[in-house]
């Protein structure tokens, strides 16, 4: 094989170990130890920089690579055994990612698809359904009546419920009005926890005939009379008064601050953000991360039925917890798919 000097050159008899795409360019060169300068390439598709003659994984006397290494050895990772597996157009599967946590995106209807989850095989349930207002997604009318979006909603949360864990939670955000209806069914299955709030300030969409909306309701459930996992101290924030004595005794004591308050403040994801998708509805990722460090640990699953813009996904693979998302947009599962791919890469390692 003949390499030109312009590094821009595409080279089509290279395929990315990632997505497959032929679209690679020269991208600098690696330096080892006794074989000099080793050729880089780049995906043009996903950014993903390999090396054609090398192992995978392998040290290049670096000292914070030397610590990941360790880090990955201790949790019982060989760092020659972390995978990366792509499965696509095999049944209900539309992709699996398998790291150091896996991750799958399901395509398909979610209540068919939550019957195929064994009972009580899942950790935690965070989801944000369609909220019945006439959003137009890309294949899905999101436009019933009262009635059988209610009846609809009973139906796949009783699977959800099914799926749980006993002391397992469930987070459903929705419209308070919507939620409020839902309140008398979830309460005779699970435990209810908290009515909390997500507001978000907004300058645009005011109303000329009603309040302007800027808030989300998010229920919490248990499956159970309490829940299994509950960890305070992941989530914990700084005391608004940390000079008063009691609070100087608290922190003496070990405590990491304050548990947060029902009412959590943050913007809603902007065209402008680099993480906006084309999916209408995207729920901050900082805000999904306080729900998954509370109530689950490192290496739980997580579902979620409504997979959208697969934020759930991408916070549950930052926090190295497993998750399955289904989603009946393909359009949405290659979204996910992509960031998925993109999310916490093992660049350090390469």
């Amino acid at each position: 094989m003949k390499y030109k000097n312009n590094k821009q050159t595409k080279y089509k008899k290279l395929s990315c170990p990632i997505c497959k795409s032929n679209l690679i360019i020269k991208k600098g060169f690696r330096k080892t130890e006794n074989r000099g300068l080793i050729q880089r390439f780049s995906c043009k598709n996903c950014s993903y920089r390999f090396v054609i003659d090398d192992g995978f994984f392998r040290m290049r006397n670096n000292p914070q690579k030397i610590i990941y290494a360790l880090d990955l050895f201790y949790r019982g990772v060989s760092t020659r055994k972390v995978q990366f597996k792509k499965v696509f157009n095999m049944g209900r599967l539309y992709y699996k990612e398998k790291r150091m946590t896996e991750h799958k995106i399901i395509c398909g209807d979610c209540i068919e698809e939550l019957k195929k989850i064994s009972d009580e095989g899942v950790d935690l349930i965070v989801t944000d359904p369609p909220f019945n207002i006439g959003k137009i997604y890309n294949s899905y009318a999101d436009n019933r009546s009262r009635e059988e979006y209610l009846g609809w909603c009973k139906s796949w949360l009783n699977e959800c419920i099914r799926v749980l864990k006993y002391g397992g939670a469930l987070y459903l955000f929705n419209y308070p009005e919507n939620n409020a209806f839902l309140m008398p069914f979830l309460n005779d299955k699970l435990t209810f926890k908290r009515w909390m709030t997500w507001h978000y300030p907004v300058n645009t969409g005011m109303s000329p005939t009603n309040f302007t909306r800027s808030q989300h309701s998010i229920l919490f459930y248990i499956k159970g009379d309490k829940p299994k996992i509950f960890n305070k101290d992941d989530i914990a924030e700084p005391y608004r008064n940390p000079t008063d004595k009691r609070i100087l005794e608290r922190i003496k004591n070990g405590s990491k601050g304050k548990t947060p308050y029902d009412v959590f403040q943050f913007n809603l994801v902007k065209n402008v953000s680099k993480d906006k998708t084309s999916h209408p509805c995207q729920i901050p990722v900082p805000l999904l991360e306080i729900f998954i460090k509370a109530s689950s640990n490192k290496g739980d699953l997580v579902l979620d039925p409504f997979g959208g813009s697969f934020s759930t996904a991408h916070a549950c693979k930052k926090l190295d917890r497993n998750s399955i998302s289904i989603e009946i947009d393909k359009h949405y599962c290659e979204i996910g798919k992509m960031r998925l791919q993109k999310t916490a890469p093992l660049k350090n390692f390469i």
